[in-house]
């Protein structure tokens, strides 16, 4: 390492930090400031930085300021001489990154300083190199264990009967001032008095929606607030209120559930039950009765199938109020006279009150199918309207086009901090053994010795496969998504699907939110994009 250094750049990185043991990358960024002025060098910016991976919805698998890091190094556009992370696990916890990127800095005769423990390594040293791989090892098997100690905790926790993730409506929890150890689960009664009126009232035979109307009415709170703009002031309806009845919780069961929210065990909750023994079972016999979809979800009518008829028909949703949108008719614009040969308008004679009278002929009234807000119970609705076809159109292009990035995997399904930043690391790993493959492919084809890369094939293939399969089992979606995925041919599948199954897709994995529209377009053909926002599940 004889060779003068004097100039530094740094890569900061944070994702979910729940054990508080990381540090943000302002105090990394802080910390690096300090130990490149140590060492008499010059700190290039602007720095690369990024955020939490998962912390977005939209955000990209690939860390955006990575990818720029390894572009600029790779055109020799990096302007430094030292890269500069606050500890190993900063740049990635993945073994199958580091390699790639060591090679990129030894290619550019650029060493790696990590100032957690002060250490400057030269890329281009076989046992600086083998170092900083043995911490990213290191860096992965902490990973791993976090991971598994999560799923433990989590098993634990369940067959414990104890709550986990957010606050149960119509209890609360007492914790120890000292310890903040869970000691007891109680009733919030304001909230559970509305848990079991509503029972009440579904066994003495009220529907769903007068109960919500009812709740409307008298301003009581939904149960699950949102802070969504498109959902404020829309407060209960039907749905709302048959979920809530058939929450196994208020049963007093404590469900333990799968990566993919299949039940796999049940306990016997620490929290008593909303519910006595004999209510709860009739309570269940009469949703059971009342209940309008079959086994797949699909909706049915007593003692006939339903078939669906639209395809956005309660998914898109009214951006003003956040109820569903229904079909509904529209005329479309003035009726056309009925002319004749001649040019003039056509009539013809009728009788009325004894006395003939002239009416002129007009061409049959026409009229197109629209998506109408039908609001919540007991509000008023028609808060936005937009043409079928059209919205139709907008949103299977914009569904296909997400299902089709090869990113998909990373921002498909429930959104869970802990899985999301997992799934990431793991298409991390994939990217890379597949660029590893293109460019052992590129090597091997100038060395005129293709029978290597089959070699490679073999062996880094099925790595990659078992890779993709741990993806998709960390994706809380609907298994026909995952098949459409899977087709690599996403466009010409959705084509072939028939409207139910495009219907049970587009359910899992997008909500359409539908806002006004704005009085000077109105009279614009075609559809206004502004007005549609896209909320992906």
């Amino acid at each position: 390492m004889s060779k003068n250094l004097s100039t530094a750049r740094e890569y900061l990185r944070v994702s979910d930090d729940r054990g508080g043991r990381s540090k943000s990358t302002p105090e990394q960024h802080a910390e690096n400031v300090e130990a490149v002025a140590d060492r008499g060098w010059t700190l290039i910016e602007p720095f690369y930085e990024d955020q939490g991976i998962s912390a977005s919805e939209f955000s990209l698998v690939q860390r955006p300021a990575y990818k720029q890091m390894a572009a600029d190094l790779k055109a020799g556009r990096f302007g430094a001489d030292v890269l500069v992370v606050w500890e190993v696990s900063r740049g990635s916890r993945q073994v199958d990154e580091w390699s790639p990127l060591l090679k990129l800095l030894a290619d550019n005769h650029v060493l790696l300083y990590v100032s957690f423990n002060d250490k400057l390594y030269n890329p281009r040293d076989p046992g600086d190199a083998a170092d900083v791989l043995s911490l990213a090892v290191e860096a992965q098997k902490e990973s791993a264990r976090t991971s598994a100690r999560i799923t433990r905790h989590t098993r634990s926790t369940a067959k414990k009967g104890k709550p986990h993730g957010k606050r149960l409506y119509g209890y609360d929890r007492i914790y120890d001032e000292v310890t903040r150890e869970l000691k007891e689960v109680v009733f919030n009664q304001p909230e559970a008095e509305v848990i079991r009126r509503a029972g009440r009232e579904v066994l003495e035979g009220k529907t769903f929606y007068s109960i919500a109307q009812a709740f409307n009415a008298e301003g009581i709170p939904p149960r699950r607030p949102s802070f969504k703009d498109h959902r404020r002031g829309l407060g209960w309806t039907s749905v709302a209120i048959r979920q809530m009845l058939e929450m196994k919780s208020y049963g007093g069961i404590r469900k333990h559930e799968n990566l993919k929210g299949d039940i796999k065990a049940e306990y016997e909750a620490v929290w008593p039950a909303m519910f006595d023994e004999v209510t709860w079972r009739r309570l269940q016999e009469e949703l059971a009765r009342r209940k309008t979809t079959d086994p797949q979800g699909q909706r049915v009518r007593p003692n006939e199938h339903w078939e669906p008829k639209h395809l956005l028909a309660g998914i898109a949703v009214c951006g003003e109020c956040g109820a569903i949108m229904r079909v509904g008719k529209q005329n479309e614009g003035r009726r056309k006279p009925l002319l004749g040969k001649n040019g003039k308008q056509l009539t013809w004679t009728r009788t009325l009150r004894g006395q003939e009278v002239v009416q002129k002929r007009w061409e049959p009234s026409r009229s197109y199918s629209t998506y109408v807000c039908v609001g919540a119970p007991g509000r008023t609705g028609f808060h936005v309207a937009v043409k079928e076809t059209l919205l139709d159109e907008a949103i299977e292009a914009a569904v296909v086009a997400r299902l089709s990035r090869p990113d998909v995997l990373a921002v498909l399904g429930t959104r869970d901090e802990g899985l999301d930043a997992r799934r990431a690391e793991l298409l991390e790993q994939i990217e890379a053994k597949k660029r590893y493959l293109a460019d052992f492919a590129r090597e091997a084809m100038e060395k005129g010795v293709p029978g290597l890369l089959i070699d490679q094939e073999l062996m880094v293939r099925p790595q990659i496969n078992a890779l993709e399969a741990e993806v998709e089992a960390l994706v809380r979606t609907d298994p026909m998504v995952l098949d459409l995925v899977r087709s690599n041919d996403v466009a010409g599948q959705w084509a072939q699907l028939d409207l139910a199954a495009k219907r049970r897709i587009l359910k899992a994995v997008v909500t359409p939110v539908i806002s006004k529209l704005d009085p000077a377009k109105r009279g614009q053909r075609g559809l206004d994009f502004e007005r549609i926002s896209l909320r992906w599940h």
